[in-house]
C-alpha cells in the first residue's frame, strides 16, 4: 500500500484533484489496485488527518530518542542507515550504487551500511540480493521495524537523495565521472547467466544473437502520482523505425516494463517480454546487464543497465537540464514550444530560465510550455549513433564536438547534470542547431 499515513501521495495541498478520466483511459486491474490501494482506510476520517499526522511525528521523536544509546554505539562503529527508495527501481539501483561507490572512491568517510528492504516492498528482489554484497539486507518484518528509526536519527541516517536530487546538480554526476572506466559494481552471477540464457532460447532469440532492451515510458507503474509525471510518457510507435534498424543489423528487440503496460505492437523481432510468462525480478537485471546496449525513455528502468555498466540511449528527456549519466551513454531531450511566445525556446533560453528544472506537469501548463516528444527520425538516429558507438564504427566530426561543448557550455553549477560526460545525440543537434544561438 503506497501511502503516507491518511493522504494518498497524489493528494496536493489538501485538494483531491480530478482523477478518474486519465484513469480510465488505462484501465485495467493493476490501475484498479493500486488506486485501492492509495485510498484512505477510512475516508470519514480524512478532517482528522492533521491530527493522525501529528501524533505518528510523536511517535517517530519517541522513538528516535529511545534509540539514541544504540545510535551512539552504531555512531561508533561507523554504521549508517542509507535511506534508499526501495520501492522505485531507479532509486534502489542508483542510490546503492552510487553510496558504494562514494565509499570505494573515498570522497567519505569509509562506512558499514545498513539496507533495509521490508518483505515484498523493493522494487526488485533480485537486485537487494545482489547488493547484499555491499550492504547488510535485513528483510525480517520485526528487525526492519525496530531498526526503521535509525535511517531518522542524526546520528545514524544517511541522506541518499542527494544523488538523485531535484532542485540542484545530483552528486551521480560527480561520482559517475571520478569512477571513470573502472568497472561496474555488479557482476551477473553464474547461475542467473546460465538460467538467462536458457529463457532467452525460449522467448525465441537465437543462440549467439544479440538484442537490444527497449522501454517506453507509459503510465500504469505508479498511478497515485502519475499525473506528476505525465509529460514523460511516451509512445512505443515512436521506437518502429529504430525497432527496425536493430533488427535490419541481425538483432532483437525486448520491451521492458511492468505487468501494467499495454501490448507491444506486432513488430518483426520485437519480443514484448514485460508482458510475456518470462518475467521475472532477476531476468529483468540479466536482461539489462547482458543487452547491447538498452533504449529507453525518461525513466527509471535504465537504471538497471546503467549499474551494470551497459550503454543506454535515452529519448524524451525533460527537464532540457537532466541528461544521461554514464560516459558512454546519449540522450536526446524534448523541445519546448510556448504558447506565450508562439515558437521554440532555444536552448539558452530554457537553461536560464526556471522551466529547466520543471519535473512536474503542472510546471509546464503553468508557464504554458508544450512539449514536444522525439520523432521517430530522432530516435532513429540516436540509435544508429550508439549502436555504432557500442560496435567501434562511429566516426566523431569536429563539428558535432564544437555543437556537443556550446550545448555543454550552457549547463551551469545548480543544473541538474552540470558536469555530465554524457552526451546529447550528435544528430539532434545538428538537425536543431539553430537553438543553440
Amino acid at each position: 500500500m503506497r501511502t503516507y499515513g491518511w493522504k494518498p501521495r497524489w493528494v496536493v495541498d489538501g485538494r483531491w484533484p480530478k482523477y478518474w478520466k486519465d484513469q480510465m483511459l488505462h484501465f485495467n486491474l493493476s490501475n484498479v489496485k493500486n488506486y485501492i490501494g492509495s485510498l484512505p482506510l477510512n475516508i470519514s476520517a480524512r478532517p482528522r488527518r492533521p491530527f493522525v499526522g501529528m501524533i505518528r511525528q510523536i511517535f517517530k521523536s519517541f522513538a528516535i530518542f529511545i534509540c539514541t544509546p544504540l545510535a551512539g554505539i552504531f555512531w561508533i562503529l561507523k554504521i549508517k542507515f542509507p535511506d534508499i527508495w526501495i520501492q522505485r527501481i531507479g532509486h534502489l539501483m542508483l542510490e546503492a550504487d552510487c553510496f558504494v561507490k562514494e565509499q570505494l572512491l573515498n570522497e567519505g568517510p569509509t562506512l558499514r551500511a545498513v539496507m533495509l528492504v521490508p518483505a515484498g516492498k523493493s522494487a526488485n528482489h533480485a537486485a537487494v540480493r545482489y547488493w547484499s554484497k555491499y550492504f547488510i539486507v535485513f528483510e525480517n518484518p520485526i528487525l526492519v521495524s525496530f531498526l526503521k528509526p535509525f535511517q531518522h536519527h542524526p546520528w545514524t541516517k544517511f541522506n541518499t537523495r542527494k544523488y538523485v536530487s531535484s532542485g540542484q546538480t545530483a552528486d551521480i554526476y560527480r561520482i559517475y565521472n571520478n569512477w571513470g572506466i573502472r568497472p561496474p559494481l555488479l557482476k551477473l552471477e553464474q547461475c542467473d547467466v546460465e538460467r538467462g540464457d536458457e529463457v532467452l532460447k525460449l522467448m525465441g532469440v537465437p543462440e549467439g544473437a544479440w538484442y537490444v532492451c527497449l522501454h517506453a515510458r507509459e503510465g500504469g507503474y505508479s498511478v497515485y502520482d502519475e499525473h506528476f509525471h505525465k509529460h514523460r510518457n511516451i509512445s512505443i510507435t515512436n521506437f518502429d523505425k529504430a525497432i527496425a534498424y536493430i533488427v535490419s543489423q541481425g538483432g532483437w528487440c525486448i520491451r521492458m516494463g511492468d505487468t501494467s503496460m499495454s501490448p507491444a505492437p506486432n513488430i518483426l523481432g520485437l519480443i514484448d517480454y514485460a508482458l510475456s510468462a518470462y518475467k521475472q525480478d532477476w531476468m529483468d537485471l540479466f536482461l539489462a546487464a547482458r543487452c547491447k546496449f538498452f533504449l529507453g525513455s525518461n525513466s527509471g528502468a535504465q537504471s538497471m543497465a546503467m549499474a551494470f555498466g551497459t550503454a543506454s540511449a535515452l529519448a524524451g528527456m525533460a527537464p532540457l537540464s537532466v541528461m544521461a549519466v554514464g560516459r558512454n551513454d546519449i540522450c536526446i531531450p524534448m523541445l519546448y514550444k510556448s504558447d506565450e511566445v508562439g515558437r521554440t525556446l532555444t536552448f539558452n533560453e530554457i537553461l536560464q530560465s526556471k522551466a529547466a528544472s520543471y519535473k512536474l506537469a503542472e510546471e509546464y501548463e503553468k508557464a504554458r510550455i508544450s512539449l514536444e516528444h522525439n520523432t521517430p527520425e530522432d530516435i532513429l538516429d540516436l540509435t544508429i549513433e550508439i549502436f555504432q558507438r557500442v560496435e567501434g564504427t562511429y566516426i566523431v566530426e569536429i563539428d558535432d564536438e564544437l555543437r556537443q561543448g556550446k550545448f555543454k557550455s550552457m549547463l551551469k553549477p545548480g543544473h541538474y547534470s552540470y558536469g555530465t560526460a554524457s552526451r546529447i545525440g550528435n544528430a539532434f543537434l545538428k538537425k536543431h542547431k539553430y537553438l543553440l544561438n
